[in-house]
């Protein structure tokens, strides 16, 4: 950790150098023969301390990977590189439905000026990214905010699927 922490600072404002850097003290905690768990939290730290731009990023994750197939000594399980990607996909869904949401309200507010926050709050209880798009395209064409709201109510064609 003390050598990650001077490569770290022997590195500020030069990434091409921190790569390097960060690939020496991980290959160096790779072959010191740590207990497996061990090498996963100091590598989180090491992750953590030396950020690396996005593209140095992937190509240094490329480099550890094909490091890794060579030795047959994955830092992460099958089990933990699944369950990152659930995460991934499902914070990209969660950001979907919320720009959509807010795509909604933008046009009703731009088109109405005051929107209710009973309706905001309606809105705002919408999970399904469909659903949204609909009311998105709805907001831009319909002649009151009165007319939209009769779209959220349960007998709405947007809420039944209609």
């Amino acid at each position: 950790m003390i050598m990650a922490h001077l490569t770290t600072l022997m590195t500020q404002g030069k990434p091409q150098m921190r790569q390097r850097g960060k690939w020496d003290v991980v290959r160096k905690l790779l072959e010191k023969g740590y207990h497996q768990e061990d090498i996963r939290k100091l590598y989180r730290a090491v992750d953590w301390m030396m950020a690396l731009p996005p593209k140095l990023q992937d190509s240094f994750e490329e480099q550890l990977k094909r490091y890794q197939q060579e030795r047959q000594m994955p830092l992460l399980s099958n089990m933990e590189i699944r369950a990152m990607q659930r995460g991934i996909e499902q914070g990209i869904e969660r950001g979907t439905v919320q720009t959509a949401r807010e795509s909604v309200l933008e046009v009703l507010t731009m088109r109405f000026e005051i929107v209710l926050p009973e309706l905001i709050e309606a809105i705002n209880q919408i999970e399904d990214s469909s659903v949204l798009k609909q009311l998105h395209r709805q907001a831009i064409a319909i002649n009151s905010l009165a007319q939209f709201q009769q779209l959220l109510s349960p007998n709405g064609a947007s809420t039944s699927g209609e």
